[in-house]
């Protein structure tokens, strides 16, 4: 996310400029390498966002700007030694390039993501993250979705269960309605009861609430079959928060209502911790709506919500 520094200052410059001098000074180790290549990536993102609110002028010339980051950015992994690439962070960054390239196929996709999964079946940033980069290829991507997300389920099955599914169309379930129509919703929705059984700390139950609550809320564009979809799964949210959630975690909830966006615009992050705040407690005021109605108040304690008198 971005805090109110545009990206034509020439501090922007500066800094990239600043890092690969360190990473010179490093002697080019594969982490300062892969640094490097991240901040290109994030600048080459941001000139991306910027351009869709140019002119066509100067949208030529942001595009060029963007390129030539992601150029940089390529070019800085392909110059890390093989043994170090096996390396998940190194892995992660290389398969980030997919980021930006609209020609990359599905297969190459897929394949490079399952070599950073067998890395680091643990993380789920990398299984979403294939699922996002697939959705973005259209509808290649889209028809290789499903596949690749019960490759990747059974892929990590010790650690995830059915969960490594949920993972993959996590993202594009939210951003895609063509997603909506080929996810299995019954498998997606014992991935979110595995994520819980598996992984349950409070920061991803805050995501997952989120995600139902926030992320996949009707937009007055949405299809009405894909709206349905969203419908079935953002159920889930009332028995997440009943029963799973101990603690408010705001800049989750106000990173779900930009659609887990990270090149989002900022002005000030506390206004958009209070916004995620906000939407927090409405969405824990409807799961518990008819209590309040009846006279309740909702008490969280560290054993979870509970009722009291009002």
């Amino acid at each position: 996310m971005s805090e109110g520094l545009s990206l034509t200052e020439r501090v922007t410059l500066d800094g990239i400029m600043a890092l690969e001098r360190t990473r010179l000074e490093c002697a080019r180790t594969p982490v300062m390498t892969t640094v490097v290549a991240l901040a290109h990536l994030d600048i080459a993102w941001a000139f991306r966002r910027i351009s869709k609110r140019k002119s066509h002028r100067q949208r030529d010339t942001l595009h060029a700007r963007a390129e030539a980051h992601h150029a940089r950015a390529k070019t800085l992994l392909s110059q890390i030694p093989n043994d170090a690439r096996a390396r998940p962070f190194v892995a992660a960054a290389r398969c980030a390039l997919y980021s930006v390239e609209a020609s990359a196929g599905c297969r190459q996709i897929a394949d490079d993501y399952f070599d950073l999964i067998r890395l680091d079946p643990g993380n789920p940033r990398h299984l979403r993250a294939l699922g996002t980069h697939l959705a973005e290829q259209g509808a290649e991507g889209l028809r290789a979705l499903e596949l690749e997300a019960r490759r990747v389920a059974a892929l990590v099955q010790a650690q995830w269960g059915a969960a490594g599914y949920a993972w993959v169309y996590f993202d594009a379930v939210a951003q895609s309605d063509a997603a909506c129509l080929e996810v299995d919703v019954p498998y997606f929705l014992d991935g979110m009861a595995d994520i819980v059984a598996r992984a349950a700390n409070q920061e991803r139950i805050n995501l997952l609430s989120a995600y139902c609550s926030i992320a996949l809320k009707p937009q007055p564009e949405t299809a009405a079959d894909a709206a349905a979809v969203r419908q079935q799964i953002a159920q889930a949210a009332h028995w997440l928060i009943r029963e799973h959630l101990r603690e408010l975690h705001p800049m989750v909830w106000a990173h779900a209502a930009a659609g887990f966006d990270n090149d989002a615009q900022v002005r000030s992050l506390r206004q958009f911790a209070e916004r995620g705040r906000m939407d927090a407690l409405r969405a824990i005021a409807e799961s518990f709506r008819d209590d309040i109605e009846a006279g309740y108040r909702v008490v969280f304690t560290a054993d979870g919500p509970e009722l009291t008198a009002g």
